[in-house]
């Protein structure tokens, strides 16, 4: 017998939660690093040299650009953040981590509800 599910069984919650929160994580991840980026040119760390037009449309970062903008990720990453549920002070980096925590102690039922983060 076959412990998969019946196609005519409901797929339980948790499992929909799951994949709304890695959705939900990955599109703020990416807002981030998009923030960083306007940052970065606002701030005239990066300028129209630092970037390389290529066949197609694509555009390419030089080296030295694509430094600069991995030194200032890694930066970022490390800037402490208050985070609303644990009550404490934590490393943007590791904030994907705390809320995975999170999600796993709601799906086994240690917390009422998912408490979500929000970037302030």
């Amino acid at each position: 017998m076959s412990s998969r599910p019946a196609e005519t069984e409901p797929i339980p919650l948790s499992a929909v939660q799951h994949a709304v929160y890695c959705l939900r994580q990955a599109a703020l991840i990416h807002l981030e690093r998009n923030r960083l980026a306007l940052s970065l040119v606002n701030r005239r760390q990066l300028r129209a040299g630092d970037f390389r037009p290529m066949d197609g449309g694509a555009v390419l970062l030089t080296d030295d650009a694509r430094k600069l903008v991995l030194t200032a990720w890694q930066e970022r990453k490390k800037e402490e953040r208050m985070h609303p549920f644990l009550a404490e002070k934590a490393p943007f980096g590791l904030v994907p981590y705390l809320q995975a925590q999170m999600l796993a102690r709601h799906l086994r039922g240690d917390i009422d509800a998912y408490p979500p983060w929000f970037w302030s």
